[in-house]
């Protein structure tokens, strides 16, 4: 889902207080915008970011880098609720062969398109739910991309929604229903 301000135009930029996923630490607060440098590096300025699931957990970030420019901010809540009424239309394919589908879906999970993700989400949860029920194998590639993304929007409609994790199927069940009604 494209963000207003994320046109090529406006692409968004973190500033501190704002708060982000990043790759490797889920959700995180930009505590700040320092100049530093690292083993003798020259000094440059580095987002400080503190991970809002372990207060222990901190990031510094190049300002300008490639892995700044992955940063994402989080949905609005107004995002959250259109991403769940267009799950219908971002439902991907079941895809037959495994390693195809296992290429296509990491690819859904690593472009950050919350809206894909979570149809992602909804075809591996409904394909689980089918295998089992016939007493077949989920494959543990699928598993493995289940699990990611359901973290990655758990955690943030939890987050952002304000309500408990184990809440958040219900919730998206809830809204996906409205939306259809």
């Amino acid at each position: 889902m494209k963000h207003p301000q994320e046109t090529t135009e406006h692409k968004f930029v973190p500033a501190p207080g704002d708060y982000v996923l990043y790759k490797s630490c889920g959700i995180c607060r930009i505590d700040e915008i320092r100049r530093d440098s690292f083993g003798g590096d020259e000094e440059r300025d580095y987002y400080v970011l503190s991970s809002v699931n372990d207060s222990r957990s901190s990031a510094y970030i190049p300002v300008g880098s490639p892995v700044a420019m992955s940063m994402q901010r989080l949905l609005k809540a107004d995002e959250i609720h259109e991403a769940i009424r267009r799950l219908p239309d971002e439902t991907p394919d079941w895809i037959t062969e495994s390693r195809a589908r296992n290429a296509a879906y990491t690819e859904i999970l690593n472009s950050g398109d919350r809206c894909a993700i979570l149809g992602l989400l909804s075809v591996l949860t409904d394909y689980k739910r089918e295998q089992l029920a016939k007493k077949r194998k989920f494959y543990s590639g699928d598993e493995k991309l289940l699990t990611a993304a359901a973290k990655l929007i758990t955690d943030e409609f939890s987050f952002v929604l304000g309500i408990p994790k184990n809440e958040v199927v219900p919730y998206i069940k809830k809204v996906a229903a409205q939306a259809t009604a």
